[in-house]
């Protein structure tokens, strides 16, 4: 309560601000799109898709994929 208000033409997000978060978001997104693959891929309880597999749309591709690794547990 010191300081004075902050005036209506100084910006809410500065630009390093804006920069920190990009760069942390990206770090983010990043890291979510790396576990997943690696979940995919490596995981002993994960699908073993190759990475061809994980980024095609192709349904042949798929043969001997197990989908019930996909759907949620049972109780």
């Amino acid at each position: 309560m010191s300081r004075p208000p902050r005036t209506p033409k100084e910006p809410l997000i500065s630009g390093w601000l804006f920069c920190r978060y990009l760069i942390i978001g990206c770090y983010v997104g990043a890291a979510t799109v790396g576990a997943a693959a690696w979940w995919f891929m490596a995981a002993h309880d994960g699908p073993k898709l190759s990475f061809y597999q994980l980024c095609s749309e192709g349904h042949s591709d798929f043969a001997g994929v197990q989908c019930s690794v996909l759907s949620p547990p049972t109780r």
